[in-house]
């Protein structure tokens, strides 16, 4: 019968003081691979989700015909318009931007609204809204 050295390895070891120190090869390149992986990640998804929930919103920018400001109230009617992300007008209060939803809403809803508060507005511009998220010019 031949001499199998797996068999008493444990013993052989226990006697000659062997011990294991420190981590494996095979164990280090599993942690450096997950942490790479998980900053790779940390950089990518959040500007990943970010497209993905603003691919279909454009922005609408409009100007009452007098030039002056907004009302107040139209900001918060025109946000309860089906389709509609999002209401702002600028620092001086005379354009307004409409973020909506293209899918579900088009810059024709907005003139009814316009209509029943007896304003002029003016379409200046639509854009997509992701040219404004990354700095662009639209």
């Amino acid at each position: 019968m031949t001499y199998d050295a797996e068999k008493y390895r444990s013993k052989r070891e226990k006697v000659l003081g062997v011990r294991r120190r420190g981590v494996s090869f095979g164990t280090l390149t599993v942690i450096v691979s997950v942490v790479i992986l998980m900053g790779f990640g940390a950089l990518v998804i959040p500007k990943s989700v970010a497209w993905w929930n603003g691919r279909h919103l454009e922005d609408a920018i409009y100007r009452l015909r007098g030039g002056e400001p907004w009302p107040g109230s139209i900001v918060s009617e025109l946000g309860l318009v089906p389709g509609v992300r999002g209401v702002i007008t600028d620092k001086d209060g005379t354009r307004l931007v409409i973020t909506f939803d293209r899918t579900a809403a088009d810059p024709s809803r907005f003139s009814p609204v316009f209509e029943k508060n007896r304003l002029n507005a003016d379409l200046l511009n639509t854009k997509a809204h992701m040219n404004d998220m990354n700095g662009q010019e639209g």
